[in-house]
This record gives structure tokens, C-alpha cells and sequence, in this order.
């Protein structure tokens, strides 16, 4: 959208009849500048991205028309200011140079949202992979644990028949022991 700023600005001088020294016409070539850096900015941002070789090449590639449109925009606007008619001739440049810009970042544009959809499809089946290890992960859990519990299921009446058993062995031997101390005592 920086490009299409850059024509309004350029357009602006151009038909608002202002003076390069007056404040409207300091406030028109200060936006200019304005939307210059934050275009180079924006430019320079996207070249530290981690993107591929066919996007920083496409991106390298904006360089030359943005420097061309933007250098021409400058010109212009201050020629605008100084005498609006003397820049009519030089329009059809600066809106061939507006349309070589647009297709390079076209280009860019394009390159930019086949990556974002491979990725985005990359992402999605990531995405299910990891459902599916994560499903058959709980699937496998849950079983390991219905295992464990039916083995500390069934060890722990074993152990309760086996405390019994000795319970009732130990009852067994109390009562023997009880008999013989009653008839002893009876003696």
C-alpha cells in the first residue's frame, strides 16, 4: 500500500496548487519521506525474514524499482510544488515506474502467499500426525493401565485368600491350643 501512498502524496503536490515553502507544502514532502522509510523499512524487514531463495530473490528485486519510484516520486513532488504544470510531461513515467514496482512486488506477493499455503498445508498434516500419536499414545495407555489393574486386581484377593488362610490356620491353632489348655485345666 506504500507504493499507492507514495502516488498520492506525488498526486497531491501536484494538484493542490501549494508552495514548495509554505506548510502544506513542508507537510506534503515531509509524508513523502515519510512513506519512503517506512516503504525501505518494510523492504528491509521482509529481507531478514527466513524465507527461500525464489522469494529473496523476488524481494531483491523490488530494490531497483523502489529505488527508481521513489527517487522519481521525491523529484516530482518537489517539481509539483514549484510549478505543477512542468511535471504533467513526466506522469506517464512516474506511473510506468508505479506499474514495474506493483508487478515486482506482485511477484513477491505471490511467491510469499504458494509458501504461506505450504506451509499451512505442511502445518495441517503435522498437525494430524500428531493426533493420531497422540490418540494411539492414550489408546496404548489406556490399555497398560486396564493390564496393571487387572494384574494388582488379581494378586490382591490372592493375598487376602492367603492372609485368611493363615487367619483361619492361626484360629485353628488357638482353638487346639484352648482345648488343650480346658482339658488341662479340667485335669
Amino acid at each position: 500500500m506504500m507504493h499507492d501512498a507514495l502516488r498520492s502524496d506525488v498526486l497531491s503536490a501536484t494538484l493542490s496548487g501549494i508552495k514548495k515553502d509554505s506548510d502544506s507544502g513542508k507537510e506534503v514532502l515531509q509524508e513523502l519521506g515519510n512513506h519512503i522509510a517506512i516503504f525501505r523499512g518494510a523492504i528491509e524487514t521482509n529481507e531478514k525474514l527466513d524465507l527461500d531463495d525464489s522469494t529473496k530473490s523476488a524481494l531483491a528485486s523490488v530494490g531497483k524499482p523502489l529505488e527508481e519510484y521513489t527517487v522519481l516520486a521525491a523529484d516530482l513532488a518537489k517539481k509539483a510544488l514549484q510549478d505543477p504544470t512542468a511535471v504533467e510531461s513526466e506522469m506517464a513515467a512516474f506511473g510506468k515506474k508505479f506499474q514495474d514496482l506493483e508487478r515486482s512486488m506482485s511477484t513477491v506477493s505471490e511467491l510469499i502467499q504458494s509458501r504461506a499455503e505450504t506451509l499451512k498445508s505442511s502445518s495441517e498434516e503435522g498437525k494430524k500426525t500428531f493426533l493420531k500419536f497422540l490418540f494411539v499414545g492414550i489408546g496404548i495407555s489406556i490399555l497398560l493401565l486396564n493390564v496393571v489393574g487387572w494384574i494388582v486386581a488379581k494378586s490382591i484377593p490372592r493375598s487376602f485368600m492367603m492372609l485368611i488362610d493363615r487367619l483361619a490356620i492361626g484360629a485353628e491353632q488357638i482353638a487346639s491350643a484352648s482345648g488343650h489348655i480346658a482339658s488341662s485345666s479340667e485335669s
